[in-house]
This record gives C-alpha cells, sequence and structure tokens, in this order.
C-alpha cells in the first residue's frame, strides 16, 4: 500500500509541474541491481527500479529526488520482501554542456523495510555516488548509468552499507523545458484593427503579410531583424533537427516575400581564443546559410559574417547563458526603400 502511495504522489507531482510555465525538470527512470548483504563481498542479486525528478538549473548543484523499489532476493533474505526508499540528494555535472557529462550525486533519505526485523529495520540513510550522462539528443533526452552507497544511521544495530548500480534514461517535462515553433496564434495584439500577422502594421497598408510573430518590423511591416532561436553545441556548427525545423519555417517565409536581402550573423560564447571564436561564428552563419540555400532561398539574397564572443546576449558565467550566446542572427533589408525606421535599428 506504501508503495501505491508513493507512485501515485509522483504521478500527481508530474501532472501538476507539467502544467506551470516555470516548470524546467528532469524525469528519469532506471532499473539495476543493489547489494546488500556485503559482508564476504558485494553480491548484486535484489533487483531495483527507481524514478527520478530533478530541477535544472543555472547553478552548479541541482536537486533531485530519487523514488526506488528494491525486490529482496529469498535466498538472501528469508524475512524481507522489499524496501522503498525516498531520498533528496544534489547533483554535480562536471561537464553540463557536453555530450558525456561525469557527475556525483549525494544526499539523504528513508527508507521502508517490508518484513522488518533486527538488523533490516526502517531507518534513515544517507548516501553518495556518480555517474554519466549520455546526450542521445537535442531535446535533452540522456541516457544514464549509476553507482550509489547508502549508509543506514540512527539504527542500533551496526548494519552495513548497502551498494546500487543502476542505468535508465532521462527527459526534460514542464511547458518551461519545451521549445516552439513560430505560431502567430500566440502573438500578442498590439493594435487595434485588421492585423492579421499581429505585428504592430495594418493590414491594408502590410507590404510582408504573415511575418512571424518576434520579428521586429517596420513602419510597412517588413522585418528589419529575428533572431533564430538556434542554440548550437559547444565548439560546434552543426544545425539540430529542432534548429532545422525553425529554418525550415523561416524559409517558408522568405519564399512568400522575395523582396529582401538577408544578412546572417554568427555568435558563439566566451570559451576559446578570440581568433577561434570568430572563425567558428562565421562557420555557423554559414551554416544556416548553407540550409536556407537548400531549401530554396537564392544564394544572392544572402550574406554571412562573424562576430565571435564580442556581442553577447546573456551571461557568459552560467551554462544557460552560454547557450543562449551561441546563436545566429539574421537582419533584413529592403533595397527599393530603406525606412528611417530600418536605418535607427
Amino acid at each position: 500500500m506504501r508503495t501505491v502511495l508513493i507512485y501515485s504522489l509522483i504521478t500527481a507531482s508530474l501532472l501538476h509541474s507539467a502544467n506551470k510555465d516555470e516548470s524546467k525538470f528532469e524525469f528519469g527512470i532506471n532499473g539495476g541491481a543493489t547489494s546488500i548483504i556485503n559482508e564476504g563481498g558485494n553480491n548484486f542479486v535484489n533487483g531495483q527500479v527507481g524514478l527520478t525528478i530533478q530541477s535544472k538549473n543555472d547553478g552548479e548543484v541541482e536537486p533531485r529526488v530519487d523514488f526506488n523499489y528494491i525486490k529482496i532476493d529469498g535466498d538472501e533474505d528469508k524475512t524481507v520482501t522489499s524496501m522503498t526508499q525516498i531520498s533528496v540528494n544534489g547533483v554535480y555535472n562536471f561537464k553540463k554542456d557536453e555530450k558525456v557529462s561525469p557527475y556525483v550525486v549525494a544526499g539523504a533519505g528513508y527508507e521502508w523495510v517490508e518484513g522488518e526485523r533486527a538488523g533490516y529495520e526502517s531507518n534513515a540513510f544517507i548516501q553518495a555516488g556518480g555517474g554519466i550522462d549520455y546526450k542521445v539528443n537535442d531535446n535533452g533526452v540522456k541516457l544514464k548509468v549509476e553507482t550509489k552507497a547508502l549508509q543506514i544511521v540512527g539504527s542500533e544495530y551496526d548494519e552495513g552499507n548497502e551498494f546500487s548500480v543502476t542505468a535508465g534514461i532521462s527527459m526534460p517535462f514542464g511547458i518551461g523545458g519545451v521549445q516552439k515553433d513560430f505560431d502567430e496564434n500566440e502573438c500578442p495584439i498590439k493594435i487595434e484593427g485588421p492585423d492579421q500577422d499581429r505585428d504592430g502594421v495594418l493590414d491594408s497598408i502590410d507590404q510582408c503579410p504573415n511575418t512571424p510573430c518576434d520579428f521586429e518590423v517596420d513602419d510597412k511591416g517588413c522585418p528589419i531583424k529575428a533572431e533564430l532561436d538556434i542554440h548550437f553545441k559547444t565548439d560546434s556548427a552543426e544545425i539540430s533537427q529542432y534548429s532545422m525545423n525553425m529554418i525550415t519555417n523561416f524559409a517558408k517565409f522568405l519564399m512568400k516575400n522575395r523582396g529582401s536581402l538577408i544578412k546572417l550573423t554568427g555568435h558563439t560564447d566566451f570559451r576559446a581564443s578570440e581568433q577561434y571564436n570568430m572563425a567558428l561564428s562565421l562557420r555557423r552563419a554559414n551554416s544556416v546559410k548553407d540550409a536556407l540555400v537548400k531549401l530554396g532561398v537564392s544564394i544572392n539574397r544572402l550574406t554571412t559574417d562573424g562576430k565571435g564572443e564580442s556581442m553577447p546576449i546573456a551571461t557568459n558565467h552560467t551554462a544557460e547563458g552560454m547557450a543562449k550566446n551561441r546563436r545566429t542572427e539574421v537582419r533584413l533589408t529592403y533595397p527599393a526603400s530603406i525606412t528611417n525606421n530600418v536605418a535607427s535599428k
């Protein structure tokens, strides 16, 4: 009954968190084995399954809650049938932005024992361990391998350590961690009157209808600057699948509005030398240009530039800030009439 209650609470918390705009968590499932009786050496005969909920933030240590269920092997102990654990931990990733990232974890919790006996009673515990994250894709899905050592505290008996080895998968959940494509239906209403693309310019004078909602426009409704939400991996100019979706949307817009010229400017975070970052930022801009050309945009409309690390839009002291700085900006101009509004920007 206790196990059913705990997992019901987990499910409820997931559904509640997923409805909050500020939610930014990582949900994981895992399985493995636990060694409980270790006097004669480790004996990983007890099957284990678990769930984890980890908060993603800009800090160095991220909090994580673990829920584990351990089925005790009957040949190892005839009395104890299972154990259920809940713990609160801190996780430190050594290379948070990398594809492969080792990490350490430590925390404390409580263990309920079914069929408890002297020397195997429900008690509090402390634990510590480490593992490796492997990023499967740019959507935040990871494979994990982890090992931990657990020590019972507060028991009148001399209970030994427990050791566990698990493997599993984790993924982000909550609206705050979900990326979305352009959608004019989500644009705020800026003016009264007919304005289908909600860019702040009446449809009767809008020379560029259906402009994506987060583009800056001139007084004719034509975009002059846009920032494609393209986040490159560290030291890479490779375009992710999500970013390709963004570029595809942008190419469709450009094909419908053929009067513009497009300048692509790449940027980096502050790591590496200034000379290296200048070259890397240009490669990023050229990657976007090549993708647009493959989607049918004329190469004669496209120019590229690289600014290296010189124009950050966020702090370079957090992983999230550096990810924002690894970007490509887009500026559009119109040779026939560059308005004062364009020049001012």
